[in-house]
Order: C-alpha cells, then structure tokens, then sequence
C-alpha cells in the first residue's frame, strides 16, 4: 500500500516492494558502505529497463543515512561533509566550472534547504572574470551561485531561471539543492540524498511539473537535498500498521484523496533546515575545492 505514497527519496521508491539484502551486490544495481555513525547506500541505474524495475531514476542515486541533524556538533557536521564531498566528486567528474542552484522558498521553513545553502557557497566566478590566473594558478573551480524562489513569487519557474543563466555562463555543471518529502517520518532530518539524474521540484507532494536535468538543460545536473517533510497518510499508514490492522485498497486509497494535500514537518525544523543547509554547503564547497 506505501506504493501509493508520495517520496523524493530513490531508496522508499526503489525498494518499497523489495527487500534490499535480497538483491545480489555483484549485479552492480546496488551497494552500500557502513563508515561509523553514517550509512551510504548506493543506487547506479544504467539503463531504462533497470529504471523500471527499480522505479529509480537512470544514473547514480546514492542516499546517506546520518545521525539526527538537530543534534550534530560542528565535529559531526564536518565528518558528514566530508563523506558527502567525497561522493560529490564522483559524479563532479573534474567540472571545472559549477552552478550551484537553492531551489524552494526561503520564506517556508521546510522548503529553505536550497536557499540557505546558496548563501553559504563560496562563489569564485567573479575572481575569474577579474584575474583568471588566481583560480589557474590555485586549482580553483569557478563557482556561481544562485536562489531562483518559486512560482508564485517570482512568475518564473525555476526551470526557466536556470536555463536562462547556463545559456549564458555556459558552467560544466549545474547542482541543484532542494528540499525533499520523505515516506518513512524517521528519515526526517537523518538524510542526506545526491543523484546526477536531476530533479523534479516538488513531485514528492504531486507537484511535479518539469525536471532540471541534463536533457532540459543541456548540461550535466548533480542534485542534492535533505527530507523535511512526510504525508500526514505515511504517518497513519504507520500508526495502523504498529497496531496490527488492515485496510483493503480501496480504504487506503480514500484515505489518501482525502489527506493528499496535508504534509507535516517536525517541531525541530528550523533546526534541521540550518545544519543540513551547513553539511550540504561544506560539502558543495570541498567537491568544488573552494
């Protein structure tokens, strides 16, 4: 029945009918890496047939299981950077220039991932324009950076605003922050995700309107985000399942046209958007070198 819930997160949509021990790791489909309190699990699709199977997308999606971000201390903060730096440069493949875009609205908590983190992007494009020979001389990436807002604040889909702005500084790279929906609530805040298969804005809540990728951009896109949202129908779905009862299809189904439009976040929010906004920012910047 969780089919029925909405997910940004690769792992609930690829496995959610499937057990993740029984799939053979030498198939090359998935893998997974135990390095202390952080779990890294890894997705590589490579080719339509595989997408389907897996209702995952075509690419590398790899998830990383951290502690609670409410709780982490600078130390934590910088340990989680570092593994996600290290699987951010795997899919960078060298880019010598980026765009790093903040997708979402800064003036709602649970969707100011993106925003937040591109404030915190240390931005070298303009030392290029002025001297090149500095990011030559020090092995620089040439970084912009960028918050395109949401459609009813701007008029403008995001989509627009960065194919506006590749058209014209041409980067190797896009990488796209936002803020995720999740279907487990326990993944709320203890979830670090990356994929170079793009992404759709807003298609966890069934607001899915256009994707940000390499095909409608014509540059290769890396995203990265963080849940901070879940259905209010996962929560019940849960709440039903610890206590044993069933619903048949249809039940569950209503359930889900009545509750579709309700998503809830928790009391720690605000927290979780700031750290998780640190350890993707820090992130960004290490892979990029700046």
């Amino acid at each position: 029945m969780k089919k029925f819930i909405g997910t940004d997160l690769h792992m609930e949509n690829a496995f959610v009918d499937k057990i993740i021990g029984k799939i053979p790791q030498d198939t090359g489909v998935y893998s997974e890496e135990a390095l202390g309190n952080i779990r890294i699990c890894r997705i590589r699709i490579s080719n339509e047939q595989e997408a389907r199977d897996y209702n995952c997308r075509k690419g590398t999606n790899i998830t990383v299981f951290t502690p609670k971000l409410w709780e982490m201390e600078s130390a934590d903060i910088k340990n989680a950077s570092d593994k996600i730096s290290k699987e951010l440069r795997t899919l960078i493949n060298g880019a010598r220039s980026a765009l790093v875009v903040g997708l979402g609205n800064d003036r709602l908590t649970a969707d100011s991932i993106g925003p937040l983190t591109a404030k915190k992007i240390n931005v070298t494009r303009h030392i290029k324009l002025i001297e090149p020979t500095v990011l030559l001389a020090n092995g620089l990436c040439s970084v912009s950076s960028v918050s395109c807002g949401v459609l009813g604040e701007t008029g403008v889909r995001s989509l627009e605003i960065v194919k506006g702005i590749v058209e014209q500084i041409s980067p190797d790279i896009v990488i796209a922050v936002d803020s995720l929906s999740a279907r487990e609530y326990e993944r709320l805040g203890a979830t670090i995700q990356i994929s170079d298969g793009g992404i759709s804005p807003g298609a966890g809540i069934g607001n899915r309107q256009y994707s940000i990728s390499k095909d409608s951009l014509g540059v290769p896109v890396v995203s990265i985000g963080a849940p901070t949202v879940v259905s209010s129908c996962a929560i019940v779905y849960d709440a039903i399942k610890r206590h044993n009862a069933l619903l048949d299809e249809s039940e569950y189904e209503s359930m889900i046209n009545e509750q579709k439009h309700l998503f809830v976040s928790p009391k720690e929010c605000d927290i979780i958007v700031e750290k998780a906004s640190d350890v993707i920012s820090e992130a960004i910047n290490k892979a990029l070198g700046v």
